[in-house]
């Protein structure tokens, strides 16, 4: 199957998650998100503003500034351009204001100075639409995560940031169709806990 057609299927049935059920296991997933960062020493931590049923981060970012840990929201460059596709990320605080990208998507009011790159983050936990048993990832075809990380796969011996994608267990899917710049996450976080790929086990 083609990424635009899985990618069909499976945001269709993300959309059709009852309120009821969502809130499930959005609670599960907070839960084993709460264990996993409390555990490690992840000062700046990049998540996600979530839209249109992605996993809720929100209860999480409340917690992380009870932490005091720094969370940073992604910055779209200011052209969709194919080499211009790199995150910039902007602390996000309680008292930040927030303005709708070209998506619609909120992020922070934040002057270029002080954005930080994808590569100065220690932790990142990054949206989906469906993830594969070796860690890849599907999403929704924008390119700007991959391209905001690639500089992990030509520096293997870098371990931050680590990437932690945030999915539903129904979003799995044996094995991804893949392209040379796809990216690979060092783990998937469902209701289920904590998944680690195939290839990081061996």
């Amino acid at each position: 199957m083609h990424k635009s057609d899985l990618r069909r299927k499976i945001l269709s049935a993300r959309r059709g998650l009852s309120g009821t059920c969502r809130q499930s296991l959005n609670t599960a997933i907070y839960h084993h998100l709460w264990r996993i960062l409390s555990s490690r020493h992840f000062r700046r931590i990049g998540l996600y503003y979530p839209i249109q049923g992605e996993v809720d981060t929100l209860p999480l970012i409340r917690q992380l500034w009870c932490w005091r840990r720094n969370c940073y929201l992604p910055i779209l460059p200011p052209s969709r351009a194919h080499n211009h596709l790199r995150l910039q990320y902007a602390l996000y605080e309680a008292g930040s204001t927030l303005r709708r990208d070209y998506f619609g998507i909120p992020e922070p009011i934040v002057l270029p100075r002080y954005r930080l790159r994808a590569r100065d983050l220690d932790c990142v936990l990054l949206p989906l639409v469906a993830f594969d048993a070796q860690g890849f990832r599907l999403g929704m075809g924008g390119g700007y995560y991959d391209s905001s990380f690639a500089f992990l796969g030509q520096s293997p011996q870098r371990s931050k940031p680590r990437l932690i994608g945030l999915a539903y267990g129904f979003q799995y899917i044996e094995q991804l169709p893949r392209d040379p710049w796809d990216i690979t996450l060092d783990g998937i976080v469902t209701e289920q806990g904590l998944q680690r790929p195939r290839a990081l086990q061996d």
